[in-house]
């Protein structure tokens, strides 16, 4: 192959996982948010273009050379089918006949993207985390602009009432939070993995805060959550380490001290007034708790098939009528049976092994941030890129 012909190679690649890492993250969704409020209409058919289009070309140019690769497929399929089963027939749930099932479909662009991603070389693994981050840096960006300049992106403000201390907006912020927790794992990644000592030329620390600082004005509990194992994993790595220590808890103290822009960090508010049982569940009428609660019930009315997964959390409490959290939601959709086949497949998607899990300190990191997030969140497509460094972390293990 001439030079000319693997520069050219090289750009397609470079190219197609640069729309792929953007749609994943849902960059386009917010660039195209911003481009509607200066009167330019919003990017159509992004699912065509930033998605299949990309993942065909992959796809292609590896059937070419006889090297296509559907690692790990064989169990998506398998539970795909297995759900969809169980919502048809055994739950008799007939929106499955017109369009495909919540959990279902979110999957599937998650396989499609991993995909996509493993049947690139190794050596755009960097690359990878590159799009990825910059992709959520936008977003980060995006939404700083609407918050704090006259553009309005989103509808972006500071909540009332029920959402006093924390922001509204149109699009889920607790999502664009949940992305700047896996930008601070992957910069974590790229600094003691591939021993990158800055980001494209900016300090790690600064990024950590750009990230960190949302989570705070958002009053995120579950992104909170997600940041625990990379923090105690850098401490631990650093803890004779006083240079790289002392900014990072210099910055998060002053967020701490500091009201940014509310009157008291609600954050801790919320933490603090978390249920722990029904009755102060009902007394605050805490959704969150009260949907564990209402799937644990319908998951013990019926252990080994469940009630379908659009009844879950039906059935006790005025307008909860599924779990965010996914352990009882999947446990009341399908009972013990989907519960085993749904996390044997996480396992083997976001772990692999249990000997790469005790030997592999970003294993354990990415596995912790899924396990972590089914606590608040369901499922989502930026999944693609954490299962692709899983198999990374695989081929690297072979050799």
């Amino acid at each position: 192959m001439s030079s000319l012909k693997k520069y050219s190679y090289d750009r397609l690649i470079t190219f197609s996982l640069f729309l792929l890492i953007f749609f994943q993250v849902n960059t386009f969704t917010w660039i195209s948010e911003l481009l509607l409020s200066f009167g330019i209409p919003q990017l159509r058919f992004q699912k065509l273009f930033f998605l299949y289009m990309p993942i065909a070309y992959l796809l292609v140019k590896n059937i070419r050379i006889n090297k296509i690769n559907f690692s790990k497929i064989s169990i998506f399929l398998i539970f795909y089918l297995f759900h969809f089963c169980m919502e048809y027939f055994l739950h008799e749930n007939k929106v499955a006949s017109g369009s495909e099932l919540e959990l279902n479909l979110i999957w599937s662009n998650i396989i499609l993207g991993y995909i996509g991603l493993i049947n690139t070389p190794l050596k755009y693994q960097i690359k990878i985390i590159n799009f990825f981050i910059i992709g959520v840096i936008c977003i980060f960006f995006i939404v700083y602009t609407d918050l704090y300049t006259n553009i309005n992106v989103s509808n972006i403000s500071e909540g009332q009432l029920d959402f006093e201390g924390r922001l509204n907006s149109n699009l889920n912020l607790n999502l664009v939070c949940d992305l700047g927790c896996l930008s601070i794992i992957l910069l974590y990644y790229l600094r003691y993995n591939f021993s990158n000592k800055s980001f494209l030329g900016v300090p790690y620390f600064i990024l950590v805060l750009y990230f960190i600082t949302l989570i705070f004005l958002q009053a995120s509990r579950g992104s909170l959550l997600l940041l625990l194992p990379v923090f105690f994993a850098f401490t631990k790595k650093n803890k004779n380490n006083f240079r790289l220590i002392l900014p990072l808890f210099a910055g998060l103290l002053f967020l701490f001290i500091s009201n940014v822009s509310f009157n008291s960090f609600n954050l801790f508010n919320r933490i603090s007034n978390q249920s722990f049982n029904e009755a102060e569940a009902l007394a605050t009428y805490d959704g969150r708790f009260l949907q564990v609660i209402s799937s644990y019930k319908n998951f013990l009315k019926s252990p080994i098939t469940g009630v379908g997964y659009n009844n879950a959390a039906k059935g006790y409490y005025y307008g909860i009528t599924r779990s965010n959290f996914q352990y009882t939601q999947i446990l009341a959709s399908g009972g013990l049976f989907l519960f085993i086949l749904y996390f044997f497949m996480i396992f083997r998607f976001f772990c692999s092994s249990f000997r790469i899990l005790l030997k592999d300190e970003y294993v354990w990191l990415f596995l912790s941030f899924v396990l972590l997030y089914f606590v608040f969140r369901r499922p989502n497509p930026f999944f693609s890129i954490i299962a692709y460094l899983v198999y990374c972390r695989e081929l690297y293990a072979k050799k």
